[in-house]
């Protein structure tokens, strides 16, 4: 089977559940990964193939940090143009790599394609709605818009959680299956051999891990580093917020918070490994609300206690073994009771176990075959 799927962030960008799911098809389906142009970085405007895999890059509608430019994408003439240039980009990606078919398969990330997915030949089209995508800051004018319009040409809609289901339910009756987030259990169960030597070996560390953006919420991380002065505090992944950034660098300066660049997702668990307990400490706000992230599933498969919100109804499903919290004030009891206690790691890593990015791609498959 062939299908191309249509991204909203790069084929070697952190791996995230789309190169998962990807990288576990069966062997025999071969995907064309459109991923989206970032300034910056490394674009491949020429197909790339690696393995099952090819990926390139077609500039297109993004939300950027410039309102000017964000209303400009959205005006007529400029939209038209765009949506013009990129059709035809697709159209010429799709016949030089093989994927013109019309017994191809359509799978989406990215709402801004709806158009031209509409009027691709295609047998089915799936829509994996990993996060609820009008909760994000950046926003063009049309989210909502085209966020509709990919629900409904979909065949089947497949999202992480039970609570983005209620997101999407009102716009197509058709079919909607909750695939939750999962893990490389085989990577991540391996305890490796060396340290990474950012990580303190005199006390115990409190870490997260994950892209540090507008809903990583700077007040609790201060408040637990505060409170519990006996350990130190890690955070890695790479900075998405300037002012998230700068609030954590004004940490490091004045209680020696250790940040930690983004790191290939091979070496992450040597980190995790190191850590002592570890946190997701998110801002309670509609971007959040349903979430059920991957890294929770990394943590546990490591063995390592951890302290969360309860999200989604997934995330909650997983207490008492996985410490939920309701509040701030619990978070940071819950982290300090984490640091005194002695943690079930067979339990935590059987929980991660069940879900293993390859299962994922199973009900993926599953989902796929029904509908072509």
């Amino acid at each position: 089977m062939k299908v191309v799927w249509f991204s909203e962030i790069k084929w070697t960008y952190l791996k995230t559940r789309k190169q998962q799911i990807i990288e576990n098809f069966p062997p025999d389906w071969e995907v064309l990964f459109i991923e989206s142009f970032v300034l910056g970085k490394n674009n491949q405007f020429h197909p790339i193939r690696e393995g099952r895999v090819t990926y390139a890059t077609v500039p297109f509608f993004k939300a950027t940090p410039y309102p000017l430019i964000n209303k400009l994408q959205v005006l007529w003439p400029f939209r038209t143009v765009i949506e013009w240039i990129a059709s035809l980009w697709v159209l010429w990606l799709c016949r030089k790599t093989g994927f013109d078919a019309p017994e191809r398969v359509i799978a989406t990330s990215n709402i801004y394609y709806a158009d031209i997915i509409r009027r691709m030949k295609k047998k089915a089209v799936i829509y994996d709605c990993n996060d609820y995508p009008l909760g994000f800051t950046l926003l063009l004018p049309t989210a909502k818009e085209f966020f509709k319009k990919t629900i409904r040409l979909s065949n089947v809609t497949t999202t992480v959680s039970k609570k983005l289901v209620e997101d999407i339910l009102p716009h197509n009756p058709s079919r909607v299956s909750v695939i939750g987030n999962g893990v490389d259990f085989k990577l991540f169960d391996s305890k490796p051999t060396i340290k990474p030597v950012e990580m303190p070996t005199d006390r115990p560390v409190v870490f997260f891990s994950g892209a540090v953006a507008e809903w990583f919420n700077v007040e609790l991380l201060t408040r637990l580093i505060e409170s519990l002065p006996e350990a130190a505090f890690v955070v890695l992944g790479p900075i998405k917020h300037a002012v998230t950034g700068e609030q954590l660098r004004i940490l490091a300066q004045v209680y020696g918070l250790i940040l930690i660049s983004e790191k290939k997702h091979a070496e992450l668990p040597s980190y995790m490994h190191s850590a002592s307990v570890c946190i997701l400490p998110f801002r309670n706000n509609r971007r959040i609300w349903g979430a059920n992230p991957n890294t929770l599933y990394e943590f546990l498969a490591c063995g390592k206690p951890t302290v969360t919100f309860g999200f989604s109804e997934e995330v909650r499903n997983l207490a008492p073994h996985v410490y939920i919290a309701d509040s701030d004030e619990d978070f940071v009891q819950y982290v300090g009771k984490a640091l005194r206690s002695k943690a079930d790691t067979e339990k935590l890593k059987s929980l991660a176990a069940k879900n293993s990015w390859s299962i994922k791609a199973a009900q993926m498959t599953d989902e796929i075959r029904r509908v072509v």
